[in-house]
């Protein structure tokens, strides 16, 4: 049983080491602009609100 949570636990470390220190910054510089697009429908809904909280009438 200690063995197992051992081997979890390294698993762990390796999948959070890689995917969040190397994967995901390189897959961000390769993207570049990309990565700050957002869909139709949300954009829609994030103008909404921010003339909500500004009180304009959309």
């Amino acid at each position: 049983m200690k063995q197992l949570a051992i081997a979890l636990t390294l698993a762990v470390v390796v999948d959070t080491t890689l995917v969040r220190c190397v994967l995901v910054p390189a897959t961000m510089t390769l993207h570049r602009s990309a990565n700050w697009l957002a869909p139709p429908s949300l954009r829609l809904r994030v103008r909404t609100l921010r003339a909500q909280d500004a009180g304009i009438g959309v």
